[in-house]
């Protein structure tokens, strides 16, 4: 579709989704801290998938409910990018 994921070394600009790249200037860290990433992997998520299987002609739902770092990154978009 011609839209990069957020974390995406390959195709995309980012290896990392940082908290500043979304709160701006109201993030600050103190001196000897460094900053650690909310994702560092491909931000890519199927909520759930479904298919007829093969032999059966059964459908088949799998739900994978969101990992931690997916909903943090989630949260932290609905709360500073309003802003």
């Amino acid at each position: 579709t011609g839209y990069p994921l957020a974390v995406d070394s390959m195709y995309g600009q980012q290896d990392a989704f940082y908290l500043s790249e979304v709160k701006g200037k109201k993030y600050q860290l103190g001196k000897q801290q460094e900053e650690r990433p909310l994702m560092s992997r491909v931000s890519l998520h199927a909520y759930e998938l479904s298919f007829v299987h093969p032999f059966t002609g059964e459908k088949v739902a799998v739900a994978a409910p969101l990992p931690k770092d997916f909903r943090a990154v989630l949260n932290q978009l609905r709360k500073w990018a309003a802003e």
